[in-house]
């Protein structure tokens, strides 16, 4: 008798979900990469202007 049914309904639910989920295309990636590009200047603009001294 499995201990834990609750994991085992988990994980086969997961690896249904994973085997109908649609793949990336090139411009989704491209999509991905610009926004994180974005995030990361942002990021970096922000602590720029927090921890410059300003005079």
């Amino acid at each position: 008798m499995n201990a834990l049914p609750w994991l085992e309904w988990l994980t086969l639910g997961a690896q249904e979900g994973m085997s109908e989920a649609p793949e990336m295309t090139a411009g989704s990636w491209i999509y991905m990469l610009v926004v994180w590009a974005l995030i990361l200047a942002l990021n970096a603009f922000c602590y720029k202007r927090i921890f410059t001294k300003n005079d």
